[in-house]
């Protein structure tokens, strides 16, 4: 039955005089359609690859988000620790931080020291690469996915949505200039 579909839709693209190139949207939408249905096998072996490729970067992500709160959770460790020793060697010292104020800025110097040292750490600087990269990853694999389904499922892609606005603007641009020009030539005639 599907070899027997294509071959209908098939003739009946043909019967239609091919690909129209007029800018039809009637047309434009069934030459697609039937562009589809002769490629669906393309789309049956594209599909597992793209989900598989999209499962190894989800995975990858999901390493790339442990690593970087595991260096977060440890900086802010370490910043806590060292607030609390400043606190108690000032008090062994008989200088206690005695208003809240001071004790905002103590901690707020002793953490944005600990903060900086680790931002500028190797570890730090991989662990954001790597959170960065597995991202991009995962979202251009996403938009792959999307994009296929939309062309399997006859939707406007993101592609396409582009493009029309892309002609939007264009239009838009033209009927300014054509609106000033004429303006301009009214102005111009005695």
């Amino acid at each position: 039955p599907w070899t027997e579909l294509m071959q209908r839709s098939i003739g009946v693209a043909q019967a239609m005089g091919g690909p129209s190139g007029a800018g039809d949207p009637l047309g434009n939408a069934l030459e697609r359609s039937f562009g589809l249905l002769v490629d669906f096998p393309g789309i049956n072996q594209e599909l597992p690859k793209r989900r598989a490729r999209a499962a190894e970067n989800a995975m990858a992500l999901s390493i790339a988000r442990e690593n970087y709160r595991v260096i977060l959770a440890a900086t802010w460790q370490r910043a806590f620790d060292e607030i609390s020793r400043e606190l108690v060697r000032r008090a062994a010292d008989g200088k206690p931080v005695d208003s809240p104020g001071a004790l905002v800025s103590l901690s707020t110097r002793v953490a944005d020291r600990v903060f900086v040292e680790t931002f500028n750490s190797d570890p730090y600087i991989k662990a954001q690469n790597q959170l960065s990269t597995s991202l991009a990853d995962q979202r251009q694999d996403e938009m792959k996915l999307v994009d296929l389904f939309s062309r399997f499922g006859h939707f406007v892609t993101r592609g396409d949505h582009d493009e029309a606005l892309r002609e939007i603007n264009a239009l838009r641009r033209e009927v300014h200039t054509l609106k000033r020009t004429m303006r301009s030539s009214r102005a111009a005639r005695p």
